[in-house]
């Protein structure tokens, strides 16, 4: 097995920019990785790691080693692990997560690096639970507990969750019954699974969508989801 430095491994992603070569980077990354860690006291802290390897491969894919002051890839990576300190104070804090869900979540994360290897892709939730065996309700659950919970979005301009209180058996039938970019959106505009909310702009450029391909699609969910919960009440 070939042993990469950050130099050689981030070469290899400037050059072929991709998953693959994004999570080598970060796996070379690894001694600066665990001094960050270490300097917060949370080397041992399943969700404080998991933390710490989104916010390098964030650096990662920030890097520009002609902008970076002459800062080699690991300096610059380290100085944007100093944001840990904040997730370690509240690891600790009185209202941290309970453990199960603190290792819940670091299974979680873990399975997406993992999917995202095998497939490609990143996983929505429905892939995500199949892949672990967690039920979604469960995913949902320990997803909202490492964040404040958003207000709810809308569906751009063509549905307003909070306003229209869509049934959640109505969201899920149509997100089991979509396909992955559906999915995803679903969840990316409306926090569904417990999935962090992102901007329209955000959500474009994640799924690689073009606005009107963006709105195109929403609207075709928020009238799948209306028809539904419109079937639904008339069984009532």
């Amino acid at each position: 097995m070939v042993e990469h430095t950050p130099e050689t491994a981030y070469a290899a992603y400037q050059a072929n920019p991709n998953l693959d070569t994004l999570n080598t980077t970060v796996k070379a990354l690894h001694p600066t990785i665990q001094y960050a860690l270490g300097s917060v006291n949370a080397a041992d802290d399943p969700l404080v790691q998991a933390k710490a390897h989104v916010y390098a491969a964030r650096a990662v894919k920030k890097y520009n080693p002609e902008h970076a002051g002459g800062a080699s890839l690991a300096t610059h990576v380290g100085n944007q692990l100093k944001q840990l300190s904040r997730a370690a104070r509240q690891s600790k804090s009185p209202t941290q997560l309970p453990e199960r869900a603190q290792l819940d979540s670091y299974k979680m994360f873990q399975a997406k690096k993992r999917y995202e290897d095998e497939h490609g892709h990143e996983p929505d939730v429905l892939q995500l639970a199949d892949y672990t065996g967690m039920p979604v309700k469960r995913i949902e659950k320990v997803q909202r507990m490492q964040m404040s919970t958003p207000s709810e979005s809308s569906f751009g301009g063509e549905l307003e969750q909070g306003q229209t209180d869509m049934s959640p058996d109505a969201m899920e039938y149509v997100h089991h019954d979509a396909d992955h970019t559906d999915r995803q959106i679903l969840e990316l505009k409306t926090g569904y699974g417990g999935t962090q909310q992102l901007s329209p702009m955000e959500i474009c450029a994640k799924l690689r969508l073009t606005p009107s391909q963006l709105s195109r699609r929403s609207m075709r969910l928020a009238k799948r989801i209306q028809e539904m919960q419109a079937a639904m009440e008339q069984t009532q």
